[in-house]
C-alpha cells in the first residue's frame, strides 16, 4: 500500500491533541486541547492533573479530529501514537486509546517518539533540503540533531540538565512572572529592546551539549546580590534604594526618573507615613528590573544557540540548511535571529508555524505516515518504556 490515511494521537504531557494526516494532500486536521489554564495555578505541569485531563478530553478531541477532516473511524489506515518520551500516566492514556482502536478496529499501529515528531514538525509546511541541522528546544528537551532523511538521524547534542524552556519557567517564577514564563519573558524583554544589560554566562563552549540549570542559577545570584531576591523566604523583594545602586550602569539613562520620583515621595509626607510612594517606586523599580532580567536572558539564549548551531556547522560542513522546532521556538525574537544567522551564511532556515512547534498531533500524525510508507508498524505490545 502506497498511500495511507493517519490518525495522530498525541498525549505526552499537558496537551491532549489529535490529527488525520493522508498522502497527497498533508494535514486534514489539528485539534488540540491545552491545559495551561488547568496547570497555571500550580505553576507548572502536576502529572496527576495531567492525566485526569487526559481521560477527560482525549474521545472527544479524537472525534472532532475525524470531523474536522471530513472522515470516520473506519477510513483511517494506521493508528500513530506518542509512546516517549513524557509523563507515564499522560503518555499510557494516549496509547491504550490508540491501542484500543487498533486491536478493536483491526487498524495498522505505530509508535512514534515525541522528539521524532518535533525534529521532522519542519516539513508539515516546508520542503526541507536533506542533511539538515534541527535544533529542537521546549520545556522537557533542547537536542540537536543532523537529519539526513526521515527517519534517518543522528544525535548530536542534548541538555545535561534542565531545558531551554524550563529555564524560562524557573526564571520567571524568580521574578515573580506567571507560568508558563516564556511569552511573558519575550513581552517584557521586547519593551527593553533586547539589550544584555547583565552579561549571563554562556556556558562551555566547545561542546554540542546544552546546560540551562547553571543560568537559572547565576541569574539568581545576580538578583540576590542587587538586593532584589530574598533566599531565605524565596521572594523577589526589590527595593528602590538597591535597585537605584544596582542598575546605575546598566540603565544610567532612566536615573532622572528615578530621582524625580524620589523627589515625588519626598514632597509628600503623607504618602511616605503610609509607605504607599515607597511602595509605588518598589513596584516601578521592580518592573524595570524584570525588563532588564528577560531581555539579558533572551540575548544569552540566543547567543548560546547561535553558538552551538555554528560549532555544529563546521564540523559537518554538508548541512544545507537549519530548523528550529518545539515550544521555544515560537519565540519570534529567537527565531529572528536565528533566521538571520543563518542568512549570513547562506543556509537554508525553517521553522514551524507557532501551532506546530508547541506539542500537537500533527507532527505525530506525519511521522507515523512515513514509517507507514516504510512498513514499520507495531504490534499490540507497543509500551511507553
Amino acid at each position: 500500500m502506497s498511500k495511507y490515511t493517519v490518525l495522530g494521537i498525541e498525549t505526552s504531557c499537558d496537551e491532549t491533541a489529535a490529527s488525520v494526516y493522508k498522502t497527497d494532500e498533508g494535514v486534514l486536521s489539528s485539534v488540540l486541547f491545552s491545559q495551561i489554564d488547568l496547570q497555571k495555578e500550580y505553576g507548572g505541569v502536576v502529572p496527576e492533573v495531567a492525566s485526569r485531563s487526559h481521560l477527560e478530553k482525549i474521545r472527544p478531541i479524537i472525534q472532532k479530529a475525524l470531523d474536522d477532516a471530513k472522515f470516520t473511524i473506519d477510513a483511517i489506515d494506521v493508528i500513530a501514537v506518542t509512546t516517549k518520551p513524557g509523563l507515564p500516566g499522560s503518555l499510557l492514556i494516549g496509547l491504550c486509546f490508540g491501542k484500543t482502536i487498533a486491536w478493536a478496529l483491526q487498524k495498522k499501529l505505530i509508535g512514534v517518539n515525541h522528539l521524532e515528531g518535533h525534529a521532522f514538525s519542519s516539513f508539515l509546511e516546508n520542503d526541507v533540503p536533506f542533511p539538515h541541522l534541527c535544533l529542537t528546544a521546549s520545556g522537557g528537551h533542547t537536542n540537536l540533531y543532523l537529519i539526513n532523511g526521515f527517519g534517518d538521524y543522528t544525535f548530536l547534542g542534548q541538555t545535561l540538565d534542565d531545558a531551554a524552556g524550563e529555564a524560562f519557567d524557573k526564571i520567571a517564577k524568580l521574578i515573580n512572572l506567571p507560568y508558563p514564563g516564556g511569552p511573558e519573558i519575550e513581552k517584557l524583554a521586547q519593551q527593553a529592546n533586547f539589550q544584555d544589560f547583565f552579561k549571563y554566562p554562556r556556558g562551555q563552549a566547545n561542546t554540542l551539549n546544552f546546560s540551562f540549570s547553571g543560568l537559572k542559577t547565576a541569574v539568581m545570584y545576580d538578583l540576590i546580590q542587587r538586593g532584589a531576591y530574598d533566599l531565605k523566604t524565596k521572594q523577589f523583594s526589590p527595593s528602590p534604594v538597591t535597585l537605584t545602586h544596582s542598575t546605575r550602569f546598566a540603565c544610567s539613562g532612566r536615573l532622572e526618573r528615578l530621582s524625580a520620583d524620589v523627589s515625588a515621595i519626598q514632597a509628600s509626607p503623607d504618602a511616605v507615613a503610609k509607605g504607599d510612594g515607597w511602595k509605588d517606586l518598589s513596584e516601578s523599580k521592580g518592573l524595570e528590573l524584570k525588563k532588564q532580567v528577560a531581555s539579558s536572558l533572551l540575548v544569552c539564549v540566543k547567543d548560546i544557540f547561535i553558538h552551538k548551531i555554528n560549532y555544529a556547522l563546521k564540523s559537518h560542513p554538508q548541512i544545507k540548511s537549519v530548523s528550529f522546532v518545539g515550544g521555544v521556538a515560537c519565540n519570534k525574537y529567537l527565531k529572528q535571529e536565528l533566521h538571520t544567522f543563518c542568512e549570513t551564511r547562506n543556509i537554508q532556515f525553517f521553522s514551524p508555524s507557532p501551532k506546530y512547534c508547541t506539542d500537537n498531533a500533527a507532527m505525530i500524525a506525519f511521522v507515523g505516515h512515513y514509517k507507514a510508507k516504510q512498513g514499520k508498524f507495531e504490534d499490540l505490545s507497543l509500551d511507553i518504556f
